[in-house]
């Protein structure tokens, strides 16, 4: 008998009680295994995975906050049931997981010949043993994971939408703001009862990588000097120093409302504040890269299909050289961007990637002009 059928056989045998005992005693393991990437391929196509935690995980570079993504989502997945987690074993015991990951080869093992039964009395299982001690090991989002015997220094996991990147938070419960964009009155983030009492990011909000950073004073946002927008001027003082972020929250108030006409008809140097924050969340948004750079260097199919390519780090460039004279002008290299993805990708993945950010930076173009 295969391999693959002795596992279905018994799969089917098992009561899902002691599957999803199984599961759960072995989360903080699964969450890990290395390059996960053809793991997280396998249980998106079963639908095993939320959209919105299989991107955060993919884009994660940092290894120990992509783990904490991971466990996440064997989270969510344990919430959904006895048939999910069924269906979970299923697909991560099929050949080609279990030769890409040896962890889940030595699970598989444990399961064909018995012993995973061994480890802890499967009795009584209406509420699994064993999650908690796991979950202190791996907290869920908004909380502090505990340091591990290879670690030498505390990492969270941000419960932010719209940012990967770790914070260091005080210790106390923190409450949350959702947030479906990135308007800056409305950022996802802890709220303590004083929110200068709050660390600032470990690592830049923009491309979620650590280095040297410049911290807000105002939010938990820090940046690389390259990643914001104005650059942060070297003597610049690092303690009154606000992102573009909380400025324009703090100027919200003072803008006029005005019809889009107008809008796109006024100069660039009295809407510079409006057109980085937009710029800003173009490069948030585009965590891949995948508009950041020149595409012409990469694809030349691009030289021959598009007449005037366009991209985020050309769109800077002009912007930090005073070449837009009008905001309908920025705007207008912003929809190219767009237009020229379309041209090429109508219908797949990249072109839904850019139809999403497009639809982000109308959304925001609207909000922070009050439209």
């Amino acid at each position: 008998m295969m391999c693959s059928d002795r596992i279905s056989i018994q799969l089917d045998l098992t009561p899902l009680e002691e599957l999803i005992k199984f599961f759960c005693l072995n989360k903080a393991q699964i969450s890990c295994i290395d390059e996960p990437l053809t793991f997280l391929n396998q249980l998106r196509d079963r639908s095993l995975v939320p959209a919105e935690l299989y991107q955060k995980a993919i884009k994660m570079r940092n290894k120990d906050r992509r783990q904490g993504v991971v466990y996440q989502i064997l989270d969510w997945l344990e919430k959904q049931g006895g048939q999910s987690v069924k269906m979970f074993w299923r697909s991560v015991f099929q050949d080609h997981i279990v030769q890409r990951y040896p962890a889940l080869r030595t699970l598989q093992t444990s399961f064909l010949d018995g012993s995973f039964r061994s480890h802890e009395n499967l009795t009584n299982v209406e509420k699994p043993i064993g999650c908690e001690e796991k979950e202190t090991e791996l907290e869920r989002p908004g909380t502090k994971r505990k340091k591990g015997i290879d670690e030498t220094e505390e990492e969270e996991e941000s419960p932010s939408s719209v940012s990967s990147s770790g914070q260091k938070r005080p210790a106390m419960n923190p409450t949350f703001v959702e947030s479906t964009g990135y308007n800056p009155q409305s950022r996802r983030t802890p709220c303590p009862n004083n929110p200068l009492d709050q660390a600032n990011d470990d690592a830049c909000f923009i491309c979620n990588e650590e280095g040297v950073l410049v911290h807000c004073k105002e939010c938990p946002r820090a940046f690389h000097h390259r990643c914001h927008l104005p650059i942060p001027q070297d003597e610049t003082s690092r303690d009154n120093w606000k992102c573009t972020f909380c400025v324009l929250k703090s100027n919200q108030q003072l803008q006029m409302q005005m019809r889009r006409k107008e809008i796109l008809n006024s100069p660039v140097s009295e809407n510079k504040l409006h057109c980085e924050y937009l710029l800003l969340c173009m490069y948030k948004g585009d965590q891949l890269h995948v508009f950041t750079g020149n595409p012409t260097r990469a694809d030349t199919e691009w030289g021959s299909v598009i007449s005037e390519p366009m991209w985020l780090d050309k769109v800077r460039t002009k912007l930090l050289d005073h070449e837009y004279r009008t905001v309908g002008e920025f705007v207008c290299d912003i929809n190219l961007i767009f237009k020229n993805c379309q041209a090429l990708n109508k219908g797949n993945e990249f072109g839904e990637m850019g139809d999403k950010l497009n639809k982000t930076f109308e959304k925001e173009f609207q909000s922070i002009f009050k439209l």
